[in-house]
């Protein structure tokens, strides 16, 4: 089932993407996307939807190493750092629950800045802070347990896609690598963008800021 209700989102959510999309296909009969912290597979599994004006999309990614499959480019870089990329590289700036990842508030206005810098639009999703089930511990309202109780419980053992870790520290540092947010952060973040609340069963999932 929740497979199944993640993959629903998923298409809705990406149907979106489109319907933004093509605002800007419209007068420039071509775009190019950039993806931060995206995959292959997931665009891949999506790509039938995709219209033929995409002229390319280039994934940006730390975990990735450089390569090209059909319009599809992948490469390494950090999304809080993309100096190797001018201004106004792409036409549209796509990252699905990545800028909770990137560090500490400050990072996540570095990977804002680059956003704004990189393109004219953009589609940013991210975990609801205050939806009452956590999903990368897969747990209801862990987000609220303090910091050190996060991180032992995850000493020997698997939360969700977190863990286990060898020993405290490195469970802590587990811990740091997540940091929801709420719709008053993505408002900061991105203050001349609409942000979109996504629903399941009253309570807001996600928010996605768009431009």
């Amino acid at each position: 089932m929740e497979v199944s209700v993640e993959s629903r989102f998923r298409l809705k959510r990406f149907e979106i993407f489109l319907s933004v999309m093509d605002l800007k296909i419209k007068p420039a009969g071509s775009v190019h996307i950039a993806d931060l912290g995206g995959t292959l597979s997931y665009w891949k599994a999506l790509e039938s939807l995709l219209p033929a004006s995409i002229a390319n999309v280039t994934i940006i990614n730390l975990d990735r190493q450089d390569m090209e499959a059909g319009r599809f480019q992948v490469r390494y870089g950090d999304a809080t750092d993309l100096r190797e990329y001018p201004d106004r590289s792409f036409d549209i700036v796509h990252s699905n629950s990545v800028i909770e990842h990137v560090g500490q508030w400050r990072e996540m206005e570095r990977m804002a800045g680059e956003i704004h810098r990189l393109a004219p639009r953009h589609f940013i999703q991210t975990p609801n802070f205050w939806f009452p089930f956590e999903p990368h511990y897969r747990r209801p309202l862990y987000q609220f347990l303090p910091a050190q109780w996060r991180a032992s419980s995850l000493v020997k053992r698997k939360r969700g896609f977190m863990g286990p870790a060898n020993a405290y520290a490195d469970a802590r540092s587990m811990v740091d690598t997540i940091n929801l947010l709420s719709f008053r952060d993505m408002a900061a973040l991105f203050p001349a963008s609409t942000i979109h609340r996504e629903k399941l069963a009253g309570f807001t999932k996600s928010l996605i800021a768009i431009a």
